[in-house]
């Protein structure tokens, strides 16, 4: 054989093997690549103790450059879990999404081999989120190494804890809308009939109310029926009120088990408003609305402040009083006295009132707030004058 040939297949021989031997070498790699990502799989770990979420991950994410942990809540249907910390959404909605970006770019083959905490003992609790319903919730804690900038998805992780909602959820205010509107017509029609009759001027304020109800919604179907339905309501809630069929205890009763403090501030405004619709406060008025602040849980100064604005509405105070006893009464009412305080109590009151109003007068922007203030001013001095003893 000619030694060129046999030279040819030497080299063609030696070539060969060398590629079925960086083949066996790639294969090998990727196979104890598949091995390593296998045995290292990127995981998470939620644990939810004494009120507080702790959230880790640890493994291989599979990930190069510029990266970021996301961290999501939702339940089991993967329905968001709502959260009232900014920071901790999107700007768009109230989602709770948590997003860090990691101080340092990724090697390819970067990898966690310990545990690395990405939410350290956050509170959950009714100040901090939300959840869809009321009672026990099955949470999904989700957490994914994103890139940076279009948060593409690297490895993701999921855990479950269980979380006990206090409060009615987002799904829940949407099933009691309907219950929740329906009872703050009634409220309100309850307070219109308080002085055994319904003024013109009470009953529009109420349909006000229920037309810009009507008019948020956007779909032309859904609004024709919204309308058609709180027009029935506020029918049924008139002929109730004037046959004195409304119970108010009832009412609070049922208002409280699922209203929120947004709720329960919609319809105390409301209700300032029917009340000031025929320019008169009169007793039943104003102590219906003191009780409802008080069984609702309604801040007191922050009605006081709001009885306040009423004030400018109002012209006349407990003019349907029969009595002495019921004039105080819709003076205390009026003025957040408790009847319970001492004397001193109630001077202490009455001189923080009056050195707010007197102010008030001072600097009021017309007529109808220096009006108003002087109002306020008159209903202070009757009470010293008359009640403080």
């Amino acid at each position: 054989m000619d030694g060129g040939v046999i030279w040819f297949f030497l080299i063609a021989g030696w070539i060969i093997w060398t590629v079925i031997k960086n083949v066996s070498n790639e294969s090998e790699a990727k196979q104890h690549l598949e091995n390593f990502v296998s045995e290292n799989k990127f995981k998470s770990k939620s644990t939810f103790k004494n009120g507080k979420l702790t959230v880790k991950y640890k493994g291989f994410p599979n990930a190069k450059g510029s990266i970021a942990h996301y961290i999501t809540l939702t339940d089991e249907n993967d329905f968001p879990v709502q959260t009232f910390i900014p920071d901790l959404t999107n700007g768009e909605n109230s989602a709770f999404q948590l997003i860090v970006t990691h101080p340092t770019p990724l090697e390819s083959d970067t990898y966690w081999p310990d545990w690395v905490t990405a939410l350290p003992e956050f509170e959950l609790n009714e100040k901090t989120i939300r959840c869809p319903r009321q009672g026990i919730n099955k949470i999904k804690v989700t957490v994914m190494i994103t890139r940076s900038d279009d948060f593409k998805i690297f490895a993701s992780d999921s855990q479950f804890i269980r979380y006990d909602q206090k409060d009615r959820g987002l799904l829940d205010k949407v099933e009691d809308a309907p219950k929740i509107r329906k009872q703050i017509i009634c409220f309100a029609m309850a307070m219109s009939f308080s002085d055994k009759e319904a003024h013109k001027n009470e009953a529009k304020v109420i349909q006000n109310w229920a037309k810009t109800k009507v008019e948020f919604e956007t779909d032309p179907v859904k609004k024709k029926e919204l309308k058609q339905t709180l027009n029935k309501e506020m029918e049924t809630a008139y002929k109730l009120g004037k046959e004195s069929k409304l119970e108010i205890g009832i009412l609070i009763k049922n208002f409280n088990k699922i209203a929120d403090i947004g709720d329960k501030w919609e319809l105390m405004e409301l209700l300032t408003d029917v009340m000031a619709a025929d320019g008169e406060a009169d007793n039943d008025e104003l102590k219906l609305l003191r009780d409802l602040q008080i069984q609702l849980g309604i801040n007191p100064d922050e009605f006081n402040d709001m009885m306040n604005n009423a004030m400018k509405k109002i012209k006349t105070v407990g003019t349907s009083a029969t009595s002495s006893e019921d004039k105080k009464l819709s003076i205390e009412n009026l003025l957040g006295i408790d009847p319970e305080w001492s004397i001193e109590q109630k001077k202490a009151h009455l001189a923080k009132q009056n050195n707010m109003f007197n102010n008030l007068a001072n600097v009021a922007d017309n007529d109808e707030e220096r009006e108003n203030a002087n109002k306020m001013l008159n209903n202070i001095a009757d009470y010293r004058k008359n009640f403080l003893s």
